[in-house]
């Protein structure tokens, strides 16, 4: 079990020129944010703390209730008002883990957008029979539902941040969040780094479409890139769009020549030797096969 952390900041607001005789304005501190990566246990998924001068934003939630404790004593720590808490898609990996941070912070609002909400709802039960059996009572037997985000953005103080929805990923419905103090942009699930993509739930032309949304985050030109899960030893920039975005491409390019789900995975592996999380791309190739 390991944690890693990444904290970058950036000034939000430039000096305001004025006579050197003028009282000084004050200017809120510069925004700073944290990685949080779970354990492998945890898919090794991204938990992204936003803290301003007295209030912070997160975004997703974790997957165990282990990795939520530890990301819940992260946040304690920093002494900050946690006022919200994102949602970036529907897979349990980024929201079971709620039900701690709910229990730790109740006044923070839990939101996402208005789709994830709904494939929440139809499919937590599901989800819960398909991960319990594997965790026990090392994930919540009661995920919470976020409630519905009212528009598109999330606010921090004195900045915004705009949510893109409805976008093609490891799942159809996934968003992302650019914080434009820091040219960040938080990806959810339509990012990875260093760790196998989850294709399971896509088709190779859904796998277009997220080299698409790909292609749209890359145009922001971001400095800084998170991805939704991720080796902890990664940085969190713009080359993990082209290492999610190469992968896509070569893993269509194979599919149709492999003859079973282990040569599939053997030429998968041969290319990308040093990606972590095998496991998932063992689950996609034995349901190609």
């Amino acid at each position: 079990m390991f944690l890693a952390i990444g904290l970058i900041s950036s000034s939000t607001l430039q000096a305001c020129k004025s006579d050197d005789n003028d009282p000084k304005p004050h200017e809120p501190a510069p925004l700073q944010l944290q990685v949080i990566t779970a354990s492998p246990e945890g898919f090794q998924v991204n938990s992204t703390l936003i803290t301003g001068e007295k209030d912070a934003v997160l975004i997703d939630a974790q997957f165990t209730i282990s990795d939520a404790d530890k990301l819940v004593k992260i946040i304690q720590d920093t002494k900050k008002n946690l006022t919200t808490i994102y949602i970036t898609h529907s897979h349990a990996d980024h929201y079971f883990g709620l039900v701690q941070l709910k229990k730790a912070f109740p006044n923070a609002k839990i939101v996402a957008l208005a789709a994830t909400v709904a494939d929440i709802q139809k499919k937590w039960k599901d989800q819960l029979a398909q991960w319990q059996p594997l965790f026990g009572d090392g994930i919540t037997a009661n995920p919470i539902i976020p409630d519905v985000l009212t528009g598109t953005t999330l606010t921090l103080e004195n900045e915004t941040f705009q949510i893109t929805g409805g976008l093609q990923g490891d799942e159809a419905g996934n968003s992302y969040v650019w914080i434009p103090s820091l040219k960040a942009v938080v990806c959810g699930d339509t990012n990875y780094n260093g760790v196998f993509p989850w294709t399971i739930e896509t088709t190779p032309e859904q796998r277009k479409g997220w080299i698409s949304t790909i292609n749209t985050i890359a145009a922001l030109k971001p400095a800084l890139v998170v991805a939704g899960h991720k080796n902890p030893t990664a940085k969190d920039d713009a080359a993990s769009l082209d290492l999610t975005k190469g992968y896509l491409a070569f893993y269509d390019s194979v599919l149709p020549t492999a003859t079973s789900s282990a040569d599939f995975q053997t030429k998968i592996k041969a290319q990308y030797p040093n990606l972590q999380l095998p496991i998932i791309l063992q689950l996609a190739a034995d349901a190609a096969f």
